[in-house]
This record gives C-alpha cells, structure tokens and sequence, in this order.
C-alpha cells in the first residue's frame, strides 16, 4: 500500500486479503476435501464449514478452531431439494464446553431458489438470506428461538416453497453424541431419488446416532413400499 498523491489517503497497489479465502483455505486444509461454503467466527463461536457429500446427498458441517483443530463434525439427514420440494433444513446445536455455544441454519435449495427467508418465533423477522456455494444457506440463530420454517425465494424476491417446522431436524452434539429429531420432510418428502418413491432411508423420530463425532445421524430402514416376498407354491 502507498499513501495517495493529494493526501494522506491510502492506495491500493495490489489485491487486499480475503478473510473469507482465508477461512476457507484453512478449513479445507482442515477437513481435506473443498468446503464450498462457510460462516466466519463470530462471538468467540469458531469457524462453522459446509459442505455436501453422498448419495443420496447429505449437507456435512465441521467445527474449525483458530489453530485448524476439527472441534466437531455433525452430518445432517439426507435430502435433495427439488422444483416440487425447493428447500431441506436442519437447525444444528453445538454444545461443547469451553466453547460458547453455537446454534447453525443449515439449509441446501434447488436451482430455482437464490436466497431463503427463515421464519423465527421472535418479533423481528431476520430477512433473507443469500445462497452459498453448493446450494448452500448457512445462518446463525439466536439461542432457545425456534425456527418455525425456511421459506425458499427465487431471483425475483418471490417465495416458491416453504419448509414447515415439522420438516427440519434438529440436532444437537454435545461433544460426544449426537441427538435430537428427524425432519418429517426428510426421506421421500426431501426429494431422495426421483421424487416419487420412496427411499431405503427413513428417519424415525427418537433415533440416535452416538459413535463418534460425524457419525451418520439417520436409521437404516427398507422401503415400506418394498413388495413383500411370496412364499413360492409347489
């Protein structure tokens, strides 16, 4: 940088570093696979990463300390949004202490939708939020708010979908488990495969997911559609 020719003003002689670039190296060096979105520390919570991984696809988020420790990895319920069902979400509690708690919107919208309008139980509306890499919303909730639902919007500002409350999960991680509630959406109402059969995953409420940090928070079951085998005649 340069002081400028008519005062004590400041020129820029080449490009300014990125935070956000910053984070994002640092997490990827972290987690070792790109992190198409992210939030940047804020209040003492640290450096929150998303991305997308699976199939069907599941939204993964990683905790990143300021010394490129992995604090927590929480992987969210599968779901694949689509023009019929344009918004999946998941509210995402980090309760780990020394850490200061930290409760994260995780949402992934189809290609239609370009921002989402979270609806909270509190007096002021939050506004609209833009979509990030990988199709991906990330917002910091207050503490104890409940999210009532995620409005999907298109370019033109006009909502195409809401996700109800029923329909988001809930999950929590307190450091060695992972718990919480299933989205009612998640499954065939999220969009996995081509929207009009079931899936093989299915989320029962009360399903609990403790091995280790990142552990897949979902319950294998088969397809209640599945034809039952017959007995074959002689």
């Amino acid at each position: 940088m340069t002081a400028g020719p008519d005062g004590p003003g400041v020129w820029c002689d080449g490009l300014v570093d990125d935070p956000l670039a910053a984070h994002r190296a640092a997490a990827e060096a972290a987690l070792g696979h790109p992190v198409p979105h992210l939030l940047a520390p804020a209040a003492g919570a640290p450096l929150v990463a998303a991305s997308v991984a699976g199939d069907p696809p599941r939204a993964r988020v990683a905790w990143v300390g300021p010394d490129g420790a992995v604090l927590a990895r929480v992987a969210c319920p599968p779901g694949r949004p689509s023009r019929w069902r344009p918004v999946v979400a998941a509210v995402l509690a980090l309760e780990v202490p020394p850490l200061p708690d930290d409760r994260v919107l995780v949402a992934r919208v189809a290609p239609e939708a370009s921002s989402i309008a979270p609806l909270l139980a509190a007096e002021e509306a939050p506004g609209t939020v833009a979509v990030g890499g990988g199709g991906l919303v990330l917002m910091r909730l207050p503490s104890d708010v409940p999210v009532i639902g995620v409005d999907a919007i298109d370019a033109s500002g006009e909502p195409i979908g809401r996700l109800a409350r029923a329909g988001i999960s809930e999950l929590r991680f307190d450091g060695a488990s992972v718990s919480g509630r299933m989205g009612a959406t998640h499954g065939m109402g999220a969009g996995i495969g081509d929207g009009r059969s079931r899936s093989r995953w299915a989320m029962r409420p009360g399903c609990r997911a403790g091995r280790r940090p990142g552990s897949r928070v979902a319950c294998r079951a088969s397809s209640p559609t599945s034809p039952t085998p017959r007995r074959r005649l002689p």
